[in-house]
């Protein structure tokens, strides 16, 4: 095994502790990003957080029929 070759493998080690380190390491939020809320909770957080992202997975023409406004649309046998 040669200089360079040698060379490579020791940075590609230390990019893989360096990035293993950060995802382990690196704080977790404790927030509410996902799972499933109450109608009422759903309200709420839609009234409070204006980055919040509303997937609706129902077909395309139950999107059309009727949806919270701002939804994304993809439907479940697209993701």
């Amino acid at each position: 095994m040669n200089r360079n070759t040698r060379l490579l493998l020791v940075i590609g080690a230390v990019l893989i502790v360096a990035a293993s380190a950060y995802w382990f390491l690196m704080p977790k939020e404790q927030d509410e990003d996902y799972g499933d809320v109450s109608v009422e909770r759903a309200r709420e957080l839609i009234q409070e957080k204006s980055s919040l992202v509303i997937l609706d997975v129902r077909t395309d023409a139950e999107f059309r029929d009727g949806h919270i406004e701002g939804a994304i649309n993809i439907p479940v046998g697209e993701l």
